[in-house]
């Protein structure tokens, strides 16, 4: 679906979501201010935000931040960055890749949500 409306939506998002200009700085600026917060968090060399257990923080941090490193486990298949013109973000997100908490999320979902073709590995259980 956004292979086919992603780009009849997308001036629409910029417009109106601040995807440019001065907003998109200040949104990275935020997003860079963030990652280093958690990189100094896990610099003591913990596994995880609150120790050695993952909890509900590792979840939310890796699930928002997910959009800026493009996980390959993630629901929906993400763009290559390699594949993308700078001015959509292909510089900023092998930056966040780099990044020690950008390496944080991914290593989270290559360790807590494996990669099974379109279906998560791990399915709900029903009670």
């Amino acid at each position: 679906m956004l292979r086919i409306a992603g780009p009849v939506a997308a001036p629409f998002f910029k417009r109106y979501a601040g995807q440019d200009g001065p907003a998109l700085v200040e949104a990275n600026a935020v997003i860079r201010e963030t990652m280093d917060a958690i990189a100094a968090r896990l610099a003591d060399g913990r596994p995880y935000l609150f120790g050695d257990t993952f909890t509900a923080a590792d979840l939310t941090f890796a699930a928002m931040g997910s959009l800026c490193v493009g996980p390959r486990q993630y629901g929906v298949p993400f763009p290559p960055p390699e594949g993308l013109p700078d001015d959509k973000g292909r510089s900023f997100i092998l930056e966040m890749r780099e990044h020690p908490a950008g390496r944080f999320i991914l290593r989270l979902y290559e360790e807590e949500r494996p990669a099974v073709r379109g279906v998560t590995a791990r399915p709900p259980r029903v009670m």
